[in-house]
């Protein structure tokens, strides 16, 4: 596919059919609806089709162009399709003021992978024009197209974009089922055009500005969704309850344990506590099964094309938890039916959970919320409530869920009464962080030496998905580029990793750094700043002021243990430690400590940081706290000592010790 878009892009430019551009938009200078925008949305359209095997999306954009700005931020298109998706059509010009059409070329097409979490591929195919100036105006058209989701799904599209759009037009060409158009955060016109087809027409739209750490877009940003409402479905409540009972006969139906017994029996000898049960059927299902989400051998691979396959050619498409076993493999949804089919065969009352991603939408308890619970959980009753897991997540360790899911509102499926509980957010100290380093710095202010990071939970599944199917080489680069874009004159070396493959242990990055520079020199001082691991990270949460919640992904501890061999004839002048900042015990804190050892010029520096334990998100007016804890944690984390010749004895503010450093703490008396 990625070829064939390539190759076919120039040609069918050439072929569009484009809309007249009015002489008033091809010579404006400013937008007359948003004066000093630097870009304005002329036209966006939606044009949504779907059959039963089926789903394409044809888009249009026509963008104006007023600043240089303009030409900086909007002059690419950047079109991202998932696994199952594909984009055709792409097609694109710019019109000049004077009337005259540029067309691009094969090489302005580029694709490139944007992220591969299993489950979760993201691929990009971007279009840059080299001549785009003020005053242009761009014209972009394409398709993606992907199999319909689940039976009740739900189709959405942003209508507001991150420029002022003056006008949208979502429009439903064809739809095989009964549907209803919504729409979110924005005003919206619709009209009906025969049995099937609908318009929606939104005009106006300020500019979407996001902001860092934004909870999902869609509650603020003007969306548009096509929702599947099935003609027998009366009124939402009876939506709810019908389909809560129809996934959880399904679900029955496929965990049933009957033929488990022996397998759970064999699984759980020996334990002696309903956890430890849990958690070696929880191990059976990620040791034992094979994931076709995380495919990485050609037995694997070859396992799960015959899969989809079968898929393709047989009405049930997720099979029984038995076959599942006999199998060896399955996908995330059938590892996880194992994993609730063993889990009742010992005796555990188990039921399906399924909510939305939190990174997508938080508020599903409303009208036509149960389109949107696109995500499958096993609920386990564990002392009379509710825990939630999810084996079928290739890396996530046991007891941990993705942070997509913490906070999310699950719904407990059952024939019963509706059921709804909230998935808890792991402490900070699920997801630890662990740095050390034994570096020498020399009179130059070159460091070097060794280092070792060690990444957990929610830290660690982050570096394995990202890096799973990636090459050792591409994945040292981008270590290692991270390191460069805050130290630029770093030398990375023998770096080496541990368990990126491995859902159990933590994932271990080791390697040899050089930093010419590091330490500064004034005159025949130098100024070196302990905390290498902080140097040269941007700021968080720096704008001056906040108009949305502030949402953190997940709660995370770190600790850092930094020893420094400080250059032959320099000593510490007045040093201390830096300032505590906020409470470790407390959603947000650091604490530090310095310590000296003069016979071995030796430096030890240690920091201990905790952020989001027991709180992740916070209201817009919590902002200015936040952003005052941040400031002050850059202030420490950036703490600098001086190192100055030692030409006469001076006391030292950190009282030494002879064969191991005595840390001071911030805030401490002098010794």
């Amino acid at each position: 596919m990625p070829a064939l878009l390539l190759f076919a892009a120039t040609p069918a430019t050439a072929a569009a059919k484009w809309d007249p551009i009015s002489p008033e938009d091809l010579a404006a200078k400013d937008s007359a609806t948003n004066p000093g925008t630097d870009v304005e949305i002329l036209d966006s359209r939606v044009e949504f089709s779907c059959s039963e095997t089926t789903v394409r999306i044809h888009h249009t954009l026509r963008v104006k162009i007023y600043t240089q700005k303009g030409v900086n931020d909007r002059g690419a298109l950047d079109v991202e399709w998932g696994e199952n998706e594909y984009v055709t059509d792409l097609v694109a010009r710019v019109v000049k003021p004077d009337g005259r059409i540029l067309l691009p070329a094969k090489d302005d097409f580029h694709e490139t992978l944007v992220m591969d979490s299993g489950a979760d591929r993201l691929k990009k195919t971007s279009l840059a024009f080299p001549d785009l100036a003020p005053g242009d105006v761009v014209d972009f058209q394409w398709t993606k197209a992907y199999r319909p989701g689940h039976s009740y799904y739900s189709y959405w599209n942003y209508a507001q974009d991150r420029y002022p759009v003056r006008h949208y037009l979502y429009t439903v060409l064809s739809f095989p089922y009964n549907y209803t158009v919504s729409w979110f955060n924005c005003r919206g016109e619709l009209k009906a055009d025969g049995k099937q087809a609908m318009a929606l027409t939104v005009h106006g739209m300020p500019a979407f500005e996001p902001e860092d750490f934004l909870p999902p877009e869609r509650e603020f940003r003007g969306w548009v969704t096509l929702i599947r409402t099935p003609e027998s479905f009366r009124n939402d409540d009876e939506v709810w309850k019908e389909l809560s009972l129809i996934w959880s006969d399904d679900f029955d139906e496929r965990t049933k344990s009957g033929s488990l017994k022996k397998k759970a029996a064999e699984i759980t000898a020996g334990a002696t506590t309903d956890e430890e049960k849990l958690q070696r059927i929880y191990q059976f299902c990620q040791d034992q099964l094979g994931n076709f989400d995380w495919a990485d051998t050609p037995d694997q691979k070859t396992a799960k094309e015959k899969h989809e396959e079968a898929e393709r050619t047989r009405d049930q498409s997720t099979r029984w938890a038995p076959e599942v076993v006999k199998a060896g493999d399955g996908t995330p949804e059938e590892i996880n039916g194992v994993f609730a089919g063993l889990a009742r065969a010992v005796g555990f009352e188990v039921r399906e959970a399924r909510n939305a991603s939190r990174a997508e939408m938080l508020n599903i308890r409303i009208t036509k919320g149960w389109a949107f619970l696109d995500r499958s959980h096993v609920a386990v009753k564990m002392g009379g409530q509710w825990r939630f897991f999810d084996p079928g997540h290739g890396w996530e360790p046991y007891g941990l869920l993705d942070w997509k899911d913490e906070m999310a509102t699950m719904l407990i499926c059952s024939d019963e009464k509706l059921s709804f509980q909230d998935a808890p957010v792991a402490p900070a100290k699920a997801s630890p962080v662990s740095r050390k380093a034994r570096f020498t710095v020399d009179v130059e202010g070159t460091l070097e030496g060794l280092v070792e990071e060690s990444y957990s939970g929610h830290a660690g599944v982050e570096l394995k998905q990202n890096n799973w199917e990636k090459s050792q080489d591409d994945t040292d680069k981008r270590f290692i580029a991270a390191v460069v874009k805050r130290l630029p004159s770093a030398e990375v070396s023998d770096l080496h990793w541990e368990n990126l493959r491995n859902h159990v242990y933590p994932v271990i990055a080791r390697y040899k750094v050089r930093v010419p520079g590091y330490a500064e020199g004034a005159g025949k001082r130098l100024t070196l700043a302990p905390g290498f691991f902080e140097a040269g990270q941007p700021a968080v949460l720096a704008s001056a002021s906040r108009r949305y919640p502030v949402f953190f992904h997940y709660a995370r501890a770190e600790h850092d243990d930094i020893e420094i061999v400080l250059p032959e004839g320099f000593q510490l002048d007045h040093p201390s430690a830096p300032a505590k900042v906020g409470d470790p015990a407390s959603f947000f804190g650091a604490e530090y400590r310095i310590g000296f050892a003069p016979k071995q010029h030796l430096l030890r520096y240690t920091r201990d940081f905790s952020l989001g334990d027991g709180m992740i998100a916070f209201q817009a007016r919590a902002y200015p706290v936040l952003k005052q804890l941040f400031n002050g944690l850059r202030t420490s984390d950036s703490h600098s000592l001086i190192l100055r010749p030692a030409e006469t004895p001076a006391p030292l503010a950190v009282s030494p010790q002879p064969e191991a450093a005595r840390p001071a703490t911030a805030g401490s008396p002098t010794p």
